[in-house]
């Protein structure tokens, strides 16, 4: 949905996201953090439907920001 002229800069932005995901993971496992524990896998499913439901609430100002792109 970026403009053609980011397009470029935005799959930058997607692998830095990647990676500073990679790092945070990388940094929780050095210090101990049980990554494969329950507590951890709910949080990710909290976070996931929460970021899905901000996606939903925000349907219709994106869809009028993207004019009569589809």
């Amino acid at each position: 949905m970026a403009p053609q002229k980011y397009a470029s800069q935005m799959m930058g932005v997607w692998f830095l996201a990647v990676t500073a995901g990679d790092c945070t993971t990388g940094l929780l496992s050095l210090a101990g953090v049980d990554l494969n524990g329950t507590g951890i896998i709910a949080m990710e499913a909290a976070l996931a439907v929460l970021a899905g439901f901000a996606i939903y609430m925000y349907r219709k100002k994106v869809q009028g920001l993207m004019g009569s792109v589809h």
